[in-house]
């Protein structure tokens, strides 16, 4: 007896499953993502929702981060602005469930919640190379780089 026998090939349906997400693209990643570029990249001022979407556009490749540190040393009318449609659903959330507070200038910080979060990530030594990007550009791509992008635009 031959098992194709048995099967009633009608009943047999095949449903496309939905793809996974990419990890780039997972809220869990964007939560760190930002949490880690407030601490380290804008820890006394708070960051803008431009410069997380801008910082996170050259963030994944490393050949893109060298480019952007160029830029921002050199040669800063060639950076770009990407709006990145998932950090502005990680900010969402993450200001729902109170880890960012928004300030009167309209930058975020990170609440105290969102500081255990952070120390939490950080104390599984996962993002060194992250956080190395984070520091070397924060002291050279201050708020007002954007107020510049925005004054060209206009």
């Amino acid at each position: 007896m031959n098992v194709e026998d048995d099967l009633i090939f009608e009943k047999i349906t095949f449903n496309r499953k939905p793809e996974a997400v990419p990890f780039k693209n997972r809220i869990s990643y964007k939560i760190m993502f930002i949490s880690l570029l407030i601490k380290h990249a804008s820890p006394k001022s708070g960051c803008s929702l431009e410069k997380m979407q801008i910082i996170s556009s050259y963030y994944l490749d490393r050949t893109e981060q060298k480019k952007f540190i160029y830029m921002l040393e050199k040669n800063r009318h060639r950076i770009l602005f990407k709006e990145d449609l998932f950090v502005v659903r990680a900010v969402n959330y993450m200001y729902s469930e109170k880890i960012l507070k928004l300030q009167k200038d309209g930058k975020y910080r990170l609440t105290s919640k969102g500081i255990k979060l952070t120390d939490m990530i950080e104390k599984e030594h996962a993002f060194l190379h992250e956080i190395k990007f984070f520091i070397e550009i924060g002291s050279n791509f201050p708020e007002s780089v954007i107020g510049e992008m925005k004054n060209r635009l206009a």
